[in-house]
């Protein structure tokens, strides 16, 4: 199986107050709901990109089948977590433990 894949490239330009406009109108697509794209679309959420997710699996939008089993968060992924949001990092640690 072979996929086409497209991309493009803006050109960035020199001033920061430019580059943080720029920056702004950039969109970010992030393939998989999982915890992964769901911690990273947080991240760029929080540094001003818009953000889109798409998740293959309509059960998960839909809440239905709710458990999937456990997820582990490692020690360093949790404090990668903290550093995005530590109101996040708290709301897992209480609803997880």
């Amino acid at each position: 199986m072979h996929v086409k894949v497209k991309a493009t490239v803006a050109e960035a330009t020199t001033s920061s107050s430019s580059k943080q406009a720029e920056k702004k109108n950039l969109r970010v697509l992030v393939a998989g709901g999982g915890i992964g794209g769901l911690v990273f679309a947080l991240a760029a959420k929080r540094k001003g990109f818009e953000v889109m997710v798409f998740e293959k699996d309509l059960s998960a939008v839909r809440g239905e089948g709710q458990y999937r089993g456990p997820i582990q968060i490692q020690s360093n992924a949790l404090a990668a977590l903290e550093a995005i949001d530590s109101d996040v990092a708290d709301e897992v640690m209480r609803v997880g433990c």
